[in-house]
């Protein structure tokens, strides 16, 4: 199963006689705002560390590497479009899974757009080629899955050679709630000199490495989420004292 399957509500295999469907920004879309994080490819890694933390979380028995959006659903603040992992600027163009990506099939979800911000662009044009904003996006969802399989062994390797460790988060939020997120991983700081970074480079190529550094750098970047929870909630808190 694909790691981004989660990601969609109602696939459908793109054809003509629903093509006329217009697509909209990510944020139109309910499953987006509500996003607490995402699989994503390391090479990922040096755009997704500017904005959001970088970690991994154990998923069907593999360590997956994930883009941390948020600490709370519906707390989601999303980066600007050029920010934000593949997947989600794919969206709502489904990642394949490896049969799908043989038979050249093009999937999309026909999840509806809640709150579009402007008129969104045609999945298919009159003349029955796919519009440019769908074409961009499909062919984004396609470079994830070609690309699925290399990050998936480096993870593995980081796994095997004992380099992670829990990154449990626990975070006060103020009015009565809390943060309690179990389940994710980090590199482990004590190892980060280890000479198993050199065999790892040889064997995965100085993207192992980069994505070392580029995942230090982007644990800062949970102050920036905190914040948002944060601010959620004391929104709800708001919300609720107005009402009558």
């Amino acid at each position: 199963m694909s790691p981004w399957s989660v990601l969609y509500e109602a696939p459908r295999l793109l054809t003509s006689e629903w093509g006329h469907h217009r697509i909209f920004a990510p944020e139109a879309y309910p499953a987006i705002r509500a996003l607490r994080e995402v699989a994503i490819l390391a090479r990922e890694a040096p755009v997704i560390a500017r904005t959001v933390p970088i970690c991994w979380r154990r998923d069907q028995g593999r360590y997956r590497l994930v883009a941390l959006m948020a600490l709370r659903e519906q707390a989601t603040v999303l980066p600007p479009y050029g920010d934000l992992p593949m997947a989600v600027q794919a969206y709502p163009f489904v990642v394949p899974d490896e049969e799908t990506l043989g038979q050249r099939q093009i999937w999309v979800d026909s999840a509806i757009a809640d709150r579009p911000t402007d008129v969104g662009a045609p999945l298919v044009m009159a003349d029955g080629r796919l519009s440019n904003a769908a074409r961009m996006r499909g062919e984004m969802a396609i470079q994830l899955a070609k690309g699925q399989n290399d990050t998936d062994d480096l993870c593995d390797d980081l796994a095997e050679e004992g380099l992670l460790e829990p990154w449990p988060l626990k975070f006060d939020l103020g009015f009565g709630e809390a943060v309690d997120i179990d389940g994710l991983f980090v590199l482990k700081a004590s190892r980060l000199q280890d000479p198993v970074w050199f065999t790892l480079v040889e064997r995965h190529g100085i993207g192992a490495g980069m994505l070392v550094a580029n995942h230090r750098l982007s644990l800062f970047r949970i102050n920036w989420l905190l914040a948002n929870a944060r601010n959620s909630v004391r929104a709800k808190a708001r919300g609720a004292e107005a009402a009558p």
